[in-house]
């Protein structure tokens, strides 16, 4: 193998290994924040949950992770009234509906579908996708949690494992394995490349020796045929 191409596959390498750490660290960071937070929790103005049942389908799938745009709290009246005013027909929102068999709120997520203007305020008339058509729920403003910026059912099935014990321990043993294995693989190859170095000095060595006797000799051969 080349100099070149050795620089290029240690590049590359350690490329791969912070990619590969980067996502751990982020993976680690989820589970934590999911162990201490719960999905309520939110990082840089953004929550992310995961949905546990097909009423999206196919748009969004069962397992998928949601990245949701929080409304601003009620305190910033303003701030939130202006992110209110801005949903419209076919955006798809998270948000907080009173269920009667679950005796309390449960977190949904579904797209409005009419908007209703009354007295005492603004209300969301929403609906899942693949949910029967008279399905809807009337979703107060005081209720929306955000608006849902994007969906994936990879990383979704991804952070569900990170989540689990077994998988906080896989991201840290991973890691540490992984840079274990990089620096054995690379102090192996500084060892080799000094054996081989070393064997090459000291075939260098021999061949100057070599010629160095041979030098000694012509100068003898030489000084006799003078004697001579």
């Amino acid at each position: 193998m080349t100099v070149k191409a050795k620089k290029v596959l240690s590049v590359l390498s350690g490329i791969v290994i912070a990619l590969f750490l980067i996502l751990a660290i982020a993976c680690l960071f989820v589970s934590i924040s999911y162990k201490i937070q719960g999905e309520d929790g939110e990082l840089f103005g953004r929550q992310f949950r995961i949905v546990t049942s097909g009423s999206m389908e196919p748009e969004i799938a069962t397992g998928a992770i949601v990245c949701i745009d929080t409304a601003p709290d009620a305190e910033d009246r303003e701030a939130r009234q202006e992110f209110l005013d801005s949903l419209e027909v076919g955006n798809v929102i998270t948000f907080y509906y009173w269920q009667a068999a679950s005796s309390g709120e449960v977190v949904v997520t579904h797209r409005i579908v009419e908007i209703q203007e009354g007295e005492s305020g603004r209300t969301f008339v929403c609906h899942g996708d693949a949910v029967d058509e008279g399905e809807v729920q009337y979703v107060d403003e005081e209720d929306v949690i955000g608006i849902v910026e994007w969906d994936n059912l990879a990383l979704g099935k991804v952070v569900q494992f990170f989540r689990t014990n077994v998988g906080i321990v896989v991201c840290l043993i991973l890691p540490a394995a992984l840079i274990l294995l990089y620096e054995v693989i690379h102090i192996s190859r500084i060892l080799s490349e000094r054996k081989r170095e070393k064997r090459e000095e000291e075939a260098a060595a021999r061949e100057e020796e070599i010629e160095r006797l041979r030098r000694e000799l012509d100068e003898i051969k030489k000084s006799g045929g003078r004697g001579e």
